[in-house]
């Protein structure tokens, strides 16, 4: 499940305005007594009055719910000395407000950083499973383009498995396809620093007879790369095998899951001209089950890259931090 570390000036501030019955902050309390792992900083052990027994309240029943916690007594000041920042998986509620001080540490900051005049916001940004058709005429919440279904937040890795996105046809290339959806990244995340992407192979027996032509993996990677910069590490790697049905974005937070392959998607006008109607959904990781299924996928993942570097297929620096996923 996720990795939260939060000042217990936030958490003090999201328990007293969850006692509004009008206020949905209980959600936070939920989300921080059953869906993440903890650090709570700032707590005087030493101390026990109202405050502190807020803290044990909020401490009771993780271990039954398989997430831990830990209290600190020091101040998380910036988040930098106290969070791994290659672990993904992290958010960070801090009790700063001074607005100069907020956006100094949010650009420091690998990790999703809050703090207690906007954590609720960020936490619900962070918590939508919105749900889109693609293709589908007369839908009310319909795919348009990338910019209206990525989610807003922090990323910094993003894996792709689809077995047939870097196939094409004439009507379909990957100029309005594939590449447009590197860019559409690009241009939405700005501290992204790994992309790996999982596919089928040219002559591979299970591949998408409706494309017209297999692609040229060297190619790919020179034009990847022009597309996405220097700083952004980009790997390809085969899919072997049978591969389940549904195609996969994996963000930081959130778990992209489309019901047919992202090859067919923009025709060679750049219009939206699906070939068959599909669906999509964004998984939140705020919910812990949501967390354990994208990290089983993962782990199906990190095998075929192993099973890849095994077989000499690829280069040994290719991997992502995504990969450090646990159940």
């Amino acid at each position: 499940m996720l990795h939260t570390h939060i000042d217990k000036e936030v958490y003090y501030d999201a328990y007293r305005k969850s006692l509004d019955p009008l206020s949905d902050t209980g959600k936070f309390i939920l989300f921080l007594k059953n869906d993440t792992n903890l650090d709570l900083y700032g707590v005087d052990k030493s101390k026990f009055d109202n405050r502190t027994a807020l803290l044990i309240k909020l401490t009771e029943g993780k271990k039954e719910n398989s997430s831990s916690y830990v209290l600190h007594e020091t101040d998380c000041k910036n988040g930098l000395n106290d969070t791994n920042q290659e672990y993904p998986y992290q958010i960070l509620f801090l009790k700063t407000k001074d607005s100069k001080t907020q956006s100094i540490i949010a650009k420091e900051n690998k990790i999703t950083v809050g703090f207690i005049d906007n954590y609720f916001s960020i936490f619900q940004q962070l918590t939508k499973e919105p749900f889109f058709s693609i293709g589908s005429i007369g839908s009310n919440n319909q795919f348009l383009n990338w910019k209206n279904v990525l989610p807003e937040s922090q990323v910094t890795d993003i894996i792709i498995s689809d077995p047939y996105i870097l196939f094409y046809s004439n009507d379909y290339p990957l100029n309005n396809n594939f590449y447009h959806l590197l860019s559409e990244l690009k241009n939405t995340y700005p501290k992204i620093e790994t992309i790996v992407v999982f596919s089928y192979r040219d002559n591979d027996s299970d591949r998408d007879e409706s494309a017209d032509y297999e692609s040229n993996w060297d190619d790919i990677i020179l034009e990847s790369k022009n597309i996405l910069g220097m700083n952004i590490n980009f790997y390809l790697v085969q899919l072997t095998g049978k591969i389940e049905h549904d195609r996969h974005i994996f963000l930081n937070y959130h778990h992209l899951k489309f019901g047919s392959s992202l090859n067919f998607l923009f025709n060679s006008k750049g219009e939206l001209a699906v070939k068959k109607t599909s669906n999509m959904k964004i998984e939140s990781y705020f919910t812990s089950t949501n967390f354990h299924e994208a990290a089983i996928t993962l782990k199906n993942l990190k095998l075929q890259l192993f099973e890849q570097k095994k077989r000499n297929k690829i280069l040994n620096k290719t991997t992502s931090n995504l990969f450090n996923i646990e159940p």
